[in-house]
């Protein structure tokens, strides 16, 4: 029974690691950024009437001293950078290709190439639904089965030492009174 305390105290830390490794995946950050800089994007023209220049984008956004028009250097995303977790750099186009109105804003994926300007199926853009871009953080198939399989192991385990203890035969103490 001992041992199978001991499997099950050393399986849980594991679970959490499971879930932690899915979300801090590079395309789940990336989502995330592009997420935070559309947001940004949007706060920003709601405060100047248009979308941040092509040129000082990401400055216009942070608040830093070289934005042009954010010349009070309010500060619409902390966390922002100019590559993605793949390590390319994350492209924002004003006006945009596919959004004329407004701006693209897309990570070139992990391969660090678009053919389409964005839509590539390794892309993460602005424009595209969240089911697409609920894909990208999609763990592999056999994370999916890591806790089913976890916890099976652990009843498993559970099972057979409980079968063991009950074939055993009592321990005969030795009679000491004689």
């Amino acid at each position: 029974m001992r041992k199978t305390f001991v499997i099950i105290l050393c399986s849980v830390p594991c679970l959490p690691a499971l879930s932690q490794r899915m979300s801090s995946s590079p395309p789940c950050q990336t989502v995330a950024a592009v997420h935070r800089m559309t947001v940004a994007c949007r706060a920003f023209h709601g405060a100047h009437k248009m979308y941040p220049p092509e040129e000082t984008w990401l400055d216009e956004l942070l608040g830093t001293s070289n934005a042009v028009v954010n010349t009070r250097r309010r500060v619409f995303v902390r966390l922002a950078t100019k590559t993605d977790a793949f390590g390319n750099p994350i492209v924002y186009r004003s006006p945009g290709k596919h959004n004329p109105e407004s701006y693209d804003l897309y990570s070139k994926g992990a391969n660090g190439k678009s053919r389409t300007g964005g839509n590539d199926r390794d892309d993460i853009s602005s424009w595209h639904s969240s089911k697409r871009l609920e894909k990208h953080c999609r763990p592999p198939s056999y994370t999916h089965l890591s806790l089913p399989i976890a916890g099976g192991v652990i009843a498993i385990c559970l099972i057979i030492t409980y079968v063991r203890m009950q074939r055993k035969p009592p321990s005969s103490t030795p009679d000491v009174s004689a």
